[in-house]
């Protein structure tokens, strides 16, 4: 007997410490009609009529409604949600609580040109520029035109869009968010063709001016890159010059000898024979051995040298 007495005991206990000290007390509470919302959580005290206890007054109960919304909520759920915070009593009033939150419609034209200016400075940060901006709201609703707003890069430019984030916030502590899609370039010195060539003239003539290179047909040529490259199509005037339209200058020659060079470890046996094409930097060329009359495929690996495709070389031609 003296057992579960104590088992008893022991269990009251336990329950009085899970309880909410704040919600510990007993007694009856009595809900308003109609609750306007001041901020975006409600609490114990917003939904009474009256209540004394400070700290049962502070406890969150859910959500307000957002800005310019309102809807109800009932006694019974209330009740619940009390309970579960461990206050046992009564709770008296009306069947259902109008929960309501005044908002503002805001005119965001004023904000338009500070976020760009700072989306600007954001993509300048990873490399691009600001073109355009679309999907610009015309209007939020928040709880007071009283706000700060902060933008960041939600996605990187992929080609030329990209897609940023404006997040609101008013004095109350309310929040909305809008996504905006942008219009990016990505402008760099590139070198520009001076003169017209066609397949297999070398490049003579060029100026480095800005271009968009998100809208160019391949990669521009480095200052070094352009030092012996030959056009491998027709070029005139203003064309940019990349890595589609030209191609490095030959270091192997078409019916010319080459070295074949073959290198295990310490041991570099060298060949002799015949390119059957002219190649640069990289590429693939097949040599006539001068010793067997045999063909095989090596890797230009420098002038007047190449190497088993299976060896790394200093560069590629792309």
């Amino acid at each position: 007997m003296i057992r579960y007495v104590a088992i008893a005991i022991i269990s009251l206990m336990i329950m009085s410490l899970s309880l909410d000290p704040a919600m510990a007390g007993q007694g009856d509470l009595h809900l308003k009609a109609r609750v306007v919302c001041t901020g975006p959580e409600l609490t114990v005290g917003d939904v009474l009529t009256d209540c004394t206890n400070s700290d049962l007054a502070a406890i969150v109960i859910m959500r307000s409604p957002e800005p310019g919304e309102s809807h109800r909520v009932s006694r019974n759920r209330l009740e619940r949600m009390l309970m579960a915070k461990g206050w046992r009593g009564r709770l008296s009033g009306a069947e259902y609580v109008e929960l309501g939150c005044p908002g503002v419609q805001l005119d965001l034209t004023a904000l338009r040109e500070p976020v760009e200016i700072r989306i600007g400075e954001l993509l300048e940060e990873i490399g691009y520029r600001l073109s355009s901006v679309t999907d610009w709201p015309s209007s939020m609703v928040l709880s007071s035109s009283n706000l700060r707003w902060t933008v960041s890069i939600e996605k990187e430019p992929q080609g030329r869009s990209a897609i940023a984030r404006l997040d609101l916030e008013d004095r109350a502590g309310f929040n909305t968010h809008c996504r905006l899609r942008l219009t990016c370039s990505q402008p760099r010195q590139v070198p520009v063709g001076g003169a017209n060539l066609k397949p297999g003239d070398a490049l003579n003539l060029w100026t480095f001016q800005e271009r968009d290179c998100l809208l160019l047909d391949g990669r521009p040529l480095t200052a070094v890159e352009l030092q012996g490259a030959v056009a491998k199509r027709y070029l005139k005037p203003g064309d940019v010059l990349t890595n589609r339209n030209t191609k490095p200058a030959p270091l192997v020659h078409r019916g010319r000898e080459v070295t074949i060079r073959l290198q295990r470890g310490a041991v570099s046996i060298c060949m002799t024979g015949i390119a059957q094409r002219d190649a640069a930097l990289g590429d693939i060329v097949s040599v006539r051995h001068l010793d067997t009359k045999t063909m095989r495929r090596y890797r230009v690996t420098g002038q007047n040298t190449v190497a088993p495709t299976y060896l790394e070389t200093t560069g590629e031609n792309s």
